[in-house]
């Protein structure tokens, strides 16, 4: 199944991405885009995975990291909790998660695998936050190739396992550290929204919303009507706040994020 998504998501790079955004529950759901240039978003570099199942934490591999000190990821591993642990075994490939756009579970490597080794998807960073204002940390995946961004896998802690969400690039960019988000469906159609976790799916709270096929009520702030320039005033005050914090991806970057 998992195949049959990537070769999809290929397609919908393309051709561009599904106007609306939806809940995501077991289903596949990818609406992905390639564009870099969005929300003034960090242009990711050519770092690859590591492959953390064949490297020592205490050993000699510096895992992207030239001031890699193995004792001080040891004794950070040492004071992690049972929710970062297992965030940390899903990430360094010791344990599968459960990936909700394929109803399976698969190790993060398996996630990666487009089943093309010419094509096989990067994750140059990662970010950690509460998305949905639960008081629960999400960890956030940038993954895509050829230094572009395709799409992001939401990890979250839920009932002693890791469980991973899938957005199209589109579906959830500019990410801000209040966990605030845009998505873009086209010019005629866009806006900024936040994820909220309920009865094991997550769902797109939009806080606002242009909608140029809506003549009647172009602009949303929420689920009120405004004028263009409330909107416009809105849309500024998203775009000037705090950007999320992006990290290199490795295991004492994990820690030191935690």
């Amino acid at each position: 199944m998992r195949k049959t998504r990537y070769i999809i998501l290929f397609l919908l790079i393309f051709s561009g991405c599904s106007k609306k955004i939806e809940e995501q529950e077991a289903v596949p759901l990818v609406t992905p885009s390639i564009s870099s240039t969005e929300g003034g978003k960090l242009t990711p570099g050519p770092t690859k995975i590591p492959d953390f199942a064949a490297a020592s934490i205490e050993g000699e591999d510096k895992l992207q990291d030239d001031s890699f000190d193995g004792s001080a990821i040891e004794n950070g591993l040492q004071s992690l909790s049972p929710e970062e642990e297992a965030f940390i075994s899903v990430l360094k490939n010791e344990t599968t998660f459960f990936d909700v756009s394929d109803n399976e579970y698969v190790f993060l490597n398996e996630l990666l695998d487009a089943g093309d080794e010419a094509s096989t998807f990067e994750v140059p960073h990662f970010a950690v936050i509460d998305m949905d204002e639960d008081g629960s940390t999400e960890v956030v995946l940038e993954i895509g190739f050829f230094d572009n961004i395709v799409f992001y896998e939401v990890l979250r802690y839920s009932d002693g396992q890791i469980e991973g969400y899938i957005f199209g690039h589109r579906q959830l960019y500019d990410l801000k550290s209040d966990g605030t988000f845009s998505f873009s469906g086209g010019a005629g159609y866009y806006g900024w929204a936040r994820l909220k976790y309920t009865e094991g799916k997550y769902e797109n709270v939009i806080l606002g919303l242009l909608d140029n096929d809506n003549i009647e009520s172009p602009y949303m702030i929420g689920k009120e009507q405004v004028s263009e320039k409330v909107f416009e005033e809105m849309f500024m005050e998203q775009d000037q706040k705090e950007a999320v914090v992006w990290y290199d991806f490795s295991v004492e970057n994990f820690i030191k994020a935690f």
